[in-house]
This record gives structure tokens, C-alpha cells and sequence, in this order.
């Protein structure tokens, strides 16, 4: 895909993002108990539509996100400019303040194409911390790759429109590489993303390396314990 840049998946899906799913109550409760009083940074706005819920109820958000598409989506929201987008990556955004909370979920970290920018993720997450915030990373588990070399996923049916999700990746890599499909009276649509997915292990050095340690984890948001079949991970860190 030699187009590909940080922003592709989002330009090409700010319009359908809110379609294909919203946040929990569980998952926005459990981030407004971290975050106190705020403020809030969050790692891959996309539309907001974790952000905004968190702003609805007081708190003072700052998202990043490389999509100007995704933005603008927030922006057009009743409610939108509660919350303070600004355009860039994360790797490479100033920001002067430090946050209560600093989120990247829904495998933001892991559409990161490098460990070394994984790594850099966690340091910048480290220094935009308050003494005493938290840095919470929510992602799929890894073991669920493993089980399909390549795979075809039938996301929905519905009269109009068929979404479908392929993928393959490289286990010795670590890379991923993905699409969601929509067919219908739309025609044929393409969102791809691609990333490299880390082993929970790898996180928490990757952690340790940026000066915090792992305060908790567990396998979502109603704060179930981690176990073998788990299908995806919340891990909350502190400064160490």
C-alpha cells in the first residue's frame, strides 16, 4: 500500500467510525474513576466518542489524533468542542501539560508499526503523566492471531450491507496487517490498518523502560480477571 500513512484507516472511515460500535458505559466509568478530577489525555481520539462522554461529565479532555477526517466527526457532534482535538501523531505532538489519566485503547497502541515507537509511546505517555496518574492501554490479545493464518471474519448481515474484517500477520515480525469491508448498496468499501501487536510481557518492559510498572490488569472493563481464553486486556500503569 505504498499510500499508507497514520491517517489512512481514519480518513477513510471518520464517515462509518460511529456505525460499527460505541464505548461501554463499563469502559467510560471505569476511566472517569481513574481520572479523578482530570485532566484527561487520550492517545488516538478517532471521533470522540470516548472523549465526549468523558467531557459530558465534567472533565477536561484533550485528545490526539492523526485524522483530520476523525476531527471533524467529533466536531460536528452536539457537545463536540468540549473536547480540545489537536491534529498530529502521537508520537510527535507537544504538550506542555500533565494529565490524571492518559489512555490509549482500543489497540491504539499496537497500530503502531515498530517496537521502537511502542516504546516511544510509553515514554511520552510517562512524561505527560501527573505524579500521581495512570497510563491505561487496552488491546486484543495476541494469542487470538495466532489462531488465524489468514482469516475472514463476518462482522454483520444486514439487508443493505455485508461488513466482513481479513487479516493476516507475521509472527515472527510481529506485524499485522488488516481491513474492514463493507459491501453493499454503497458499493465496495476498504478501511485498512496495520500495526504490530506485543506480547503482555513486552508491554510491561516496554513500560519499566519509561519509569512506570504495572498497577493492575485485567480482561475488560467490569474489571474481570485476566485468564488463558481472556479475548482482550486492560492494563493500568503507574509511575514506578
Amino acid at each position: 500500500m505504498s499510500d499508507w500513512d497514520a491517517s489512512t484507516y481514519g480518513e477513510r472511515a471518520a464517515t462509518v467510525y460511529d456505525e460499527w460500535g460505541s464505548p461501554t458505559a463499563d469502559s467510560i466509568a471505569f476511566l472517569a474513576e481513574l481520572a479523578g478530577p482530570g485532566p484527561v489525555l487520550e492517545l488516538g481520539l478517532a471521533t470522540g466518542n470516548v472523549s465526549l462522554p468523558l467531557a459530558e461529565r465534567g472533565l477536561d479532555v484533550v485528545g490526539v489524533e492523526p485524522s483530520l477526517a476523525m476531527i471533524e466527526q467529533l466536531r460536528a457532534k452536539p457537545g463536540g468542542d468540549r473536547v480540545r482535538a489537536i491534529e498530529g501523531s502521537l508520537l510527535d505532538v507537544e504538550l506542555d501539560e500533565r494529565f490524571s489519566l492518559v489512555f490509549a485503547i482500543g489497540d491504539t497502541l499496537f497500530l503502531l508499526e515498530s517496537q521502537g515507537d511502542q516504546l516511544h509511546a510509553f515514554e511520552r505517555a510517562a512524561a505527560w503523566m501527573a505524579d500521581d496518574g495512570a497510563f491505561v492501554v487496552e488491546t486484543i490479545m495476541p494469542w487470538i492471531l495466532f489462531e488465524r493464518r489468514p482469516f475472514v471474519v463476518v462482522d454483520s448481515i444486514e439487508p443493505d450491507e455485508v461488513r466482513i474484517s481479513v487479516g493476516q500477520f507475521d509472527a515472527a515480525e510481529q506485524r499485522m496487517s488488516f481491513a474492514h469491508v463493507a459491501l453493499g448498496s454503497r458499493g465496495v468499501r476498504l478501511y485498512p490498518f496495520r500495526g504490530r501487536f506485543a506480547l503482555l510481557g513486552e508491554l510491561d518492559l516496554m513500560a519499566h523502560m519509561a519509569g512506570l510498572k504495572l498497577r493492575e490488569r485485567w480482561a475488560g472493563w467490569r474489571q474481570e480477571p485476566l485468564a488463558a481464553q481472556s479475548r482482550r486486556q486492560v492494563s493500568v500503569y503507574e509511575r514506578a
